[in-house]
């Protein structure tokens, strides 16, 4: 490797910036002589460089559309308008805004919170589960054959409840 490669700015991470500050104009007569003389000699950084100039004469020619002379006011009746919807569309749209990354944990967190309060009333409940029902327990033989499915049952129904717990934890960070 030469000497004029070891100080190429596009190949030193300690000096990104340095060709941007040069096309900007920002940096000294000095700094900007001795970029030049590199370049002339790097094509990486004359390709750099010349990309970098067309931008800043592209943005030079750039001119913004015009503002309607009602901007402000239709902006200031949407505002007014979305404080006047009920409460509850307000906060719908706060949970699931569109764009903003993340929005819809919230929503993820208290579904996974319902589900296993769900779950572990439907478990506790007596009565609850249709093979808990008394019109099931009609004979002795019934009786013993349902047993070993509903233990079967509230085993799944508990590890079905863990997992949902477990879930939560992920989504909200472990701060359970």
């Amino acid at each position: 490797m030469n000497k004029n490669e070891l100080s190429c700015p596009m190949k030193n991470s300690a000096q990104p910036e340095l060709l941007l500050d040069y096309v900007a104009r920002r940096l000294d007569a000095a700094r900007a002589a001795a970029l030049e003389d590199h370049a002339a000699s790097c094509e990486c950084c004359q390709q750099f460089m010349a990309d970098q100039a067309l931008l800043w004469q592209e943005l030079d020619l750039f001119e913004p559309a015009a503002i309607s002379p009602k901007f402000d006011q239709s902006v200031y009746a949407r505002l007014a308008a979305d404080d006047r919807s009920p409460w509850w569309v307000r906060t719908w749209r706060k949970l699931f805004a569109a764009g903003e990354p993340g929005a819809w944990r919230p929503a993820m967190a208290l579904s996974a919170a319902c589900a296993v309060v769900l779950t572990a009333g439907l478990i506790q409940l007596p009565g609850s589960m249709p093979w808990r029902h008394t019109a099931i327990h009609g004979s002795a033989a019934v009786e013993q054959a349902v047993a070993p499915v509903a233990d079967a049952r509230d085993v799944e129904l508990a590890e079905k409840a863990l997992e949902d717990l477990e879930m939560l934890q992920v989504v909200s960070g472990g701060k359970l």
